[in-house]
Protein backbone atom coordinates (compact mmCIF):
# COMPACT_ATOMS: atom_id res chain seq x y z
CA UNK A 1 0.00 0.00 0.00
CA UNK A 2 1.64 3.57 -0.75
CA UNK A 3 2.55 5.86 1.91
CA UNK A 4 2.92 9.43 1.64
CA UNK A 5 4.57 10.02 4.84
CA UNK A 6 7.15 7.57 6.69
CA UNK A 7 8.01 9.20 9.75
CA UNK A 8 11.50 8.27 11.40
CA UNK A 9 11.45 7.59 15.34
CA UNK A 10 13.83 7.38 18.09
CA UNK A 11 12.17 8.84 21.18
CA UNK A 12 15.00 10.50 22.40
CA UNK A 13 13.70 14.17 22.42
CA UNK A 14 9.99 13.03 23.66
CA UNK A 15 9.16 16.98 24.65
CA UNK A 16 7.76 17.16 21.26
CA UNK A 17 3.96 17.21 20.70
CA UNK A 18 4.42 13.92 18.58
CA UNK A 19 0.77 12.87 18.88
CA UNK A 20 -0.62 16.02 17.95
CA UNK A 21 0.89 16.18 14.73
CA UNK A 22 0.01 11.97 13.98
CA UNK A 23 -3.36 12.85 14.62
CA UNK A 24 -3.70 15.48 11.59
CA UNK A 25 -2.21 13.24 9.31
CA UNK A 26 -3.96 10.88 7.45
CA UNK A 27 -3.74 7.60 9.01
CA UNK A 28 -3.75 5.83 5.79
CA UNK A 29 -1.13 7.06 4.34
CA UNK A 30 1.24 7.14 7.34
CA UNK A 31 4.31 4.80 8.56
CA UNK A 32 6.23 5.24 11.68
CA UNK A 33 9.48 3.30 11.71
CA UNK A 34 11.60 2.71 14.72
CA UNK A 35 15.02 3.48 15.17
CA UNK A 36 16.78 1.09 17.16
CA UNK A 37 20.03 3.37 17.43
CA UNK A 38 19.52 2.93 21.54
CA UNK A 39 18.93 -0.51 21.73
CA UNK A 40 21.29 -2.37 24.08
CA UNK A 41 21.58 -5.89 26.10
CA UNK A 42 21.89 -6.27 29.67
CA UNK A 43 24.53 -8.72 31.43
CA UNK A 44 21.42 -10.60 31.61
CA UNK A 45 21.02 -10.89 27.50
CA UNK A 46 17.76 -9.13 27.93
CA UNK A 47 17.72 -7.08 24.57
CA UNK A 48 16.10 -3.38 25.35
CA UNK A 49 14.95 -0.97 23.06
CA UNK A 50 14.39 2.54 24.77
CA UNK A 51 12.69 3.81 21.39
CA UNK A 52 10.15 0.89 20.96
CA UNK A 53 9.22 1.57 24.88
CA UNK A 54 8.86 5.36 23.75
CA UNK A 55 7.13 4.83 20.84
CA UNK A 56 4.76 2.13 22.21
CA UNK A 57 3.90 4.73 25.05
CA UNK A 58 2.63 7.28 22.86
CA UNK A 59 0.60 5.21 20.88
CA UNK A 60 -1.43 3.12 23.53
CA UNK A 61 -4.69 3.94 23.67
CA UNK A 62 -5.50 5.12 27.13
CA UNK A 63 -7.94 2.23 27.84
CA UNK A 64 -5.18 -0.28 26.55
CA UNK A 65 -2.52 1.57 28.89
CA UNK A 66 -1.11 -1.41 31.10
CA UNK A 67 0.62 -0.25 34.98
CA UNK A 68 3.93 1.91 35.16
CA UNK A 69 5.03 0.25 38.47
CA UNK A 70 8.51 -1.18 38.98
CA UNK A 71 6.97 -4.85 40.52
CA UNK A 72 8.96 -6.93 38.16
CA UNK A 73 11.60 -5.37 38.63
CA UNK A 74 11.55 -5.14 42.35
CA UNK A 75 11.19 -9.04 42.21
CA UNK A 76 14.55 -9.35 40.32
CA UNK A 77 16.64 -7.61 42.26
CA UNK A 78 15.20 -9.36 46.08
CA UNK A 79 16.19 -12.56 44.18
CA UNK A 80 19.62 -11.07 43.51
CA UNK A 81 19.74 -11.77 39.98
CA UNK A 82 19.62 -8.68 37.81
CA UNK A 83 18.90 -4.65 39.08
CA UNK A 84 16.52 -3.11 36.24
CA UNK A 85 15.17 0.29 36.21
CA UNK A 86 12.52 -0.58 33.87
CA UNK A 87 9.05 -0.31 34.16
CA UNK A 88 6.72 -3.43 34.38
CA UNK A 89 5.43 -3.05 30.47
CA UNK A 90 9.27 -1.92 29.46
CA UNK A 91 10.60 -5.32 31.18
CA UNK A 92 7.85 -7.25 29.45
CA UNK A 93 8.42 -5.86 26.13
CA UNK A 94 12.29 -6.49 26.32
CA UNK A 95 11.56 -10.06 27.33
CA UNK A 96 9.33 -10.98 24.85
CA UNK A 97 11.41 -9.21 21.92
CA UNK A 98 14.39 -11.13 23.49
CA UNK A 99 12.51 -14.31 22.83
CA UNK A 100 11.37 -13.44 19.29
CA UNK A 101 14.42 -12.47 18.49
CA UNK A 102 16.56 -15.83 19.83
CA UNK A 103 14.12 -17.66 17.82
CA UNK A 104 14.71 -15.68 14.80
CA UNK A 105 10.82 -14.96 13.88
CA UNK A 106 10.68 -12.01 11.59
CA UNK A 107 10.39 -8.46 13.97
CA UNK A 108 7.88 -7.29 11.69
CA UNK A 109 5.52 -9.99 12.84
CA UNK A 110 6.36 -9.24 16.37
CA UNK A 111 5.69 -5.26 15.65
CA UNK A 112 2.32 -5.96 13.92
CA UNK A 113 1.46 -8.26 17.06
CA UNK A 114 1.85 -5.72 19.30
CA UNK A 115 0.03 -2.96 17.17
CA UNK A 116 -2.89 -5.42 17.00
CA UNK A 117 -2.96 -6.51 20.92
CA UNK A 118 -2.83 -2.97 22.20
CA UNK A 119 -4.89 -1.67 19.64
CA UNK A 120 -2.40 0.81 17.82
CA UNK A 121 -4.02 1.74 15.28
CA UNK A 122 -0.82 3.40 13.36
CA UNK A 123 1.38 1.24 11.25
CA UNK A 124 4.44 0.19 12.98
CA UNK A 125 7.23 -1.25 11.73
CA UNK A 126 11.40 -1.83 12.71
CA UNK A 127 13.68 -1.02 10.52
CA UNK A 128 16.25 -3.30 11.12
CA UNK A 129 15.96 -7.29 11.51
CA UNK A 130 17.50 -8.29 13.73
CA UNK A 131 18.47 -5.12 15.36
CA UNK A 132 22.58 -4.26 16.50
CA UNK A 133 23.24 -3.14 19.73
CA UNK A 134 25.02 -0.07 21.05
CA UNK A 135 28.05 -0.19 22.53
CA UNK A 136 29.99 2.44 24.12
CA UNK A 137 33.24 2.44 25.58
CA UNK A 138 35.36 4.37 28.56
CA UNK A 139 38.74 5.03 29.19
CA UNK A 140 40.96 1.53 29.03
CA UNK A 141 38.16 0.22 27.00
CA UNK A 142 35.45 -0.33 29.91
CA UNK A 143 32.14 -1.06 28.41
CA UNK A 144 29.78 1.35 29.88
CA UNK A 145 26.42 0.77 31.15
CA UNK A 146 24.10 2.16 28.51
CA UNK A 147 20.86 2.83 30.83
CA UNK A 148 23.14 4.86 32.74
CA UNK A 149 24.47 6.99 30.20
CA UNK A 150 21.14 7.52 28.42
CA UNK A 151 19.81 8.88 32.16
CA UNK A 152 22.67 11.23 31.76
CA UNK A 153 25.35 9.08 33.86
CA UNK A 154 28.66 8.66 32.67
CA UNK A 155 28.23 10.61 29.22
CA UNK A 156 32.01 12.26 30.05
CA UNK A 157 33.72 8.84 30.18
CA UNK A 158 32.38 8.02 26.49
CA UNK A 159 35.44 7.43 24.00
CA UNK A 160 34.11 5.24 21.44
CA UNK A 161 30.58 4.42 19.83
CA UNK A 162 29.89 1.17 17.29
CA UNK A 163 26.58 -0.78 17.29
CA UNK A 164 27.71 -4.92 17.75
CA UNK A 165 26.32 -7.77 14.74
CA UNK A 166 25.38 -4.24 12.80
CA UNK A 167 26.70 -7.24 9.92
CA UNK A 168 24.00 -8.76 10.22
CA UNK A 169 20.99 -6.49 10.38
CA UNK A 170 19.14 -6.42 7.17
CA UNK A 171 16.55 -3.15 6.36
CA UNK A 172 13.56 -4.87 6.76
CA UNK A 173 11.69 -5.57 2.94
CA UNK A 174 8.49 -3.86 4.24
CA UNK A 175 10.12 -0.98 5.42
CA UNK A 176 12.63 -0.68 2.55
CA UNK A 177 9.30 -0.47 0.22
CA UNK A 178 7.87 1.91 2.28
CA UNK A 179 10.63 4.11 2.46
CA UNK A 180 11.24 4.02 -1.13
CA UNK A 181 7.47 5.17 -2.12
CA UNK A 182 7.08 7.86 0.31
CA UNK A 183 6.61 10.92 -0.79
CA UNK A 184 8.23 12.80 2.03
CA UNK A 185 10.07 11.10 4.84
CA UNK A 186 10.71 12.57 8.57
CA UNK A 187 13.05 12.36 10.38
CA UNK A 188 11.32 13.45 14.08
CA UNK A 189 13.43 15.35 16.19
CA UNK A 190 16.11 12.18 15.81
CA UNK A 191 18.83 12.74 17.92
CA UNK A 192 22.66 12.73 16.58
CA UNK A 193 23.67 8.95 17.83
CA UNK A 194 20.42 8.09 15.51
CA UNK A 195 21.59 10.10 12.65
CA UNK A 196 25.77 8.26 12.99
CA UNK A 197 23.74 5.12 13.26
CA UNK A 198 21.28 6.02 10.21
CA UNK A 199 25.00 7.17 8.46
CA UNK A 200 26.10 3.73 9.61
CA UNK A 201 23.89 1.35 7.72
CA UNK A 202 25.69 1.41 3.96
CA UNK A 203 22.59 0.21 2.05
CA UNK A 204 20.13 3.03 3.66
CA UNK A 205 22.17 5.44 3.17
CA UNK A 206 22.15 4.97 -0.57
CA UNK A 207 18.94 4.61 -0.36
CA UNK A 208 18.45 7.98 1.59
CA UNK A 209 20.88 9.70 -0.88
CA UNK A 210 18.96 8.31 -3.93
CA UNK A 211 15.54 8.89 -2.48
CA UNK A 212 13.01 10.24 -4.95
CA UNK A 213 10.41 12.41 -2.79
CA UNK A 214 11.31 14.77 0.10
CA UNK A 215 13.62 14.15 2.93
CA UNK A 216 13.03 16.84 6.11
CA UNK A 217 14.89 16.13 9.55
CA UNK A 218 12.69 18.55 12.64
CA UNK A 219 15.82 19.31 14.29
CA UNK A 220 15.44 18.99 18.14
CA UNK A 221 14.55 21.59 20.21
CA UNK A 222 17.95 21.90 22.00
CA UNK A 223 20.79 19.32 22.53
CA UNK A 224 21.43 17.23 25.24
CA UNK A 225 25.00 16.47 27.24
CA UNK A 226 24.64 13.24 25.65
CA UNK A 227 24.22 14.33 22.07
CA UNK A 228 26.47 17.36 22.23
CA UNK A 229 29.57 14.35 23.27
CA UNK A 230 28.36 12.45 20.51
CA UNK A 231 28.84 15.13 18.04
CA UNK A 232 32.18 16.60 19.66
CA UNK A 233 33.49 12.57 19.49
CA UNK A 234 32.43 12.41 15.17
CA UNK A 235 34.41 15.78 15.26
CA UNK A 236 31.37 18.07 14.81
CA UNK A 237 30.83 21.14 16.51
CA UNK A 238 28.39 20.21 19.32
CA UNK A 239 25.69 22.17 18.53
CA UNK A 240 22.75 22.33 15.88
CA UNK A 241 25.13 23.71 13.11
CA UNK A 242 27.20 20.53 13.72
CA UNK A 243 24.03 18.60 13.44
CA UNK A 244 23.37 19.84 10.65
CA UNK A 245 26.20 19.68 8.87
CA UNK A 246 26.44 16.22 10.11
CA UNK A 247 23.26 14.60 8.28
CA UNK A 248 22.88 17.20 5.40
CA UNK A 249 23.56 14.49 2.87
CA UNK A 250 20.77 12.72 4.03
CA UNK A 251 18.36 15.27 4.17
CA UNK A 252 16.86 17.56 1.80
CA UNK A 253 15.30 20.43 4.34
CA UNK A 254 15.07 21.26 7.95
CA UNK A 255 12.55 22.65 10.09
CA UNK A 256 13.74 24.54 13.07
CA UNK A 257 13.38 26.67 15.66
CA UNK A 258 12.35 30.09 14.09
CA UNK A 259 14.18 31.73 17.36
CA UNK A 260 17.74 30.33 15.36
CA UNK A 261 17.22 32.60 12.56
CA UNK A 262 21.34 32.73 12.29
CA UNK A 263 20.84 28.95 11.08
CA UNK A 264 20.11 30.00 7.49
CA UNK A 265 23.02 32.56 7.17
CA UNK A 266 25.65 30.20 9.46
CA UNK A 267 24.68 27.27 6.51
CA UNK A 268 24.34 29.25 3.42
CA UNK A 269 26.95 26.85 1.76
CA UNK A 270 24.86 23.66 2.40
CA UNK A 271 21.93 22.46 -0.22
CA UNK A 272 18.93 22.48 1.95
CA UNK A 273 16.16 23.95 2.71
CA UNK A 274 15.75 25.38 5.66
CA UNK A 275 11.96 25.91 7.14
CA UNK A 276 11.37 28.16 10.01
CA UNK A 277 9.25 27.29 12.73
CA UNK A 278 7.62 28.24 16.64
CA UNK A 279 9.41 26.05 18.94
CA UNK A 280 6.89 26.86 21.83
CA UNK A 281 4.84 24.23 23.77
CA UNK A 282 4.51 26.04 26.95
CA UNK A 283 0.99 26.88 26.11
CA UNK A 284 -1.46 25.12 24.12
CA UNK A 285 -1.70 27.91 21.33
CA UNK A 286 2.08 27.62 21.09
CA UNK A 287 1.80 23.72 20.45
CA UNK A 288 -1.19 24.08 18.02
CA UNK A 289 0.91 26.72 16.14
CA UNK A 290 4.03 23.97 16.15
CA UNK A 291 1.88 21.21 15.07
CA UNK A 292 0.46 23.85 12.06
CA UNK A 293 3.91 24.44 10.92
CA UNK A 294 4.82 21.17 10.85
CA UNK A 295 1.55 20.10 8.36
CA UNK A 296 2.03 23.08 6.22
CA UNK A 297 5.76 21.34 4.98
CA UNK A 298 4.49 17.75 5.47
CA UNK A 299 1.21 17.96 3.37
CA UNK A 300 2.27 20.82 0.56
Amino acid sequence: MFRLITILFDGVNSDFPFLKVLKKLPRDSLAIVNIPSYDYSTDWGIHVSPSLNCLLNYLIPSRKRIGKGFNIARIFKKLNFMELKLTDFELAISLLMTIWLRSELPLVTFFQKLASSLNIRYKILPLLDPPPLLVMKGVNGTRLDIYQVIKGSLIDEIKEIYYHNLDKSKIVEETKNILEESEKILLFSVSPLSIFFLRSIGSLKKMLEKHKGTIIYLLPRALKDLDKKILSILDYSNDLYGLVRMSYEQVDAVIFDEKQQDLISELSDLKITFYPASYEFESANGVNVFVENVLKILLD
